[in-house]
């Protein structure tokens, strides 16, 4: 009888045990699928930062090039002031020398030559970019264009930044196609759309980084200089005080040049009246015989009183 009490009371434990596990089984499905939807990016996180610190592992074909931190990347910048009396040709010498030298104009500007201000000079200034191995070499001969009166150089390594964002950028290529993979896999409408949005982020990061990194390419290969052209003034030698006898004898050229000047004004004047003369001549002629005339008549009659 107490043998038969045991065998129920183990039956029914065995029961309740069972009956436990189904609960238990179910509620960690449950859970697991809601777990596996909120930590997707979590996990392929995880998994980009262990692929980040060994490249040979994984399934991804990506490895991380460090060969670039031999070489180091430096954008380099230069000034140069210059002052010539052919203001046109240093001008035209400085772009042929730009475009014979592979570069380009990036920004011109002439101002100057003012018709009301004598003393006005022309100025220009020219932004331009060259190849980065013509660099030196521009600014060393740049006296063959004027006169330099001042010119500068300036380098910004940019090493550091350039391999950061190359390193950001393999990372986020790796997730990139981890999101891929993931979304093949997935059945799940709600996780589908996470991995969707989670992989455009990525993308627009991606792009960005690319974007940077042709940006410190140009940079890079081609160097930018910046020259100030100013028009010099002409020399004029001062004007030395004259001697004694260089005083009286400039004084007595310049009475003889007046008298020339004078008597030349005179024949100006005479051949300029001459039409006037012709008419003027026969009327004065005419007035003053008249004039005798009367005065006869006059005299006549007085005689006969």
């Amino acid at each position: 009888m107490f043998q038969k009490k045991r065998y129920l009371l183990g039956i029914v434990l065995l029961g309740i045990s069972l009956l436990l596990n189904g609960c238990s089984s179910a509620s960690y499905i449950s859970n697991t699928d809601k777990v596996t939807s909120e930590i997707a990016t979590e996990e392929i996180k995880q998994e980009s930062t262990m692929d980040t610190s060994n490249s040979t592992t994984g399934n991804s074909n990506i490895q991380f090039d460090t060969s670039n931190k031999l070489n180091r990347k430096v954008i380099k910048t230069g000034m140069i002031n210059l002052q010539t009396k052919t203001f046109d040709v240093t001008v035209q010498q400085v772009m042929d020398k730009v475009n014979n030298i592979g570069g380009f104009i990036q920004n011109c500007s002439i101002g100057g030559n003012d018709l009301y201000d004598t003393y006005s000079r022309r100025s220009a200034y020219l932004s331009i970019r060259i190849p980065n191995i013509e660099f030196d070499k521009f600014m060393n001969e740049s006296e063959q264009f004027g006169n330099v009166t001042s010119k500068s150089i300036e380098g910004e390594d940019v090493t550091d930044q350039y391999m950061d964002t190359e390193i950001r950028l393999q990372t986020l290529e790796i997730q990139a196609a981890r999101l891929k993979e993931l979304l093949k896999q997935a059945g799940d409408l709600d996780k589908l759309f996470k991995i969707e949005k989670e992989l455009a982020n990525v993308t627009y990061e991606i792009e960005s980084l690319k974007g940077t990194l042709k940006k410190y390419d140009s940079l890079i290969d081609y160097s930018t200089i910046e020259i100030y052209i100013d028009e010099a003034d002409v020399y004029v030698e001062p004007i030395k005080e004259d001697t004694f006898g260089e005083r009286i004898k400039n004084t007595f050229m310049r009475s003889v040049q007046g008298l020339v000047d004078l008597l030349q004004n005179v024949c100006v004047v005479i051949v300029g009246s001459l039409p006037f003369l012709i008419i003027l001549i026969p009327i004065i002629v005419i007035v003053i015989k008249i004039i005798r005339s009367k005065r006869n008549k006059q005299n006549h009659t007085d005689n006969d009183k």
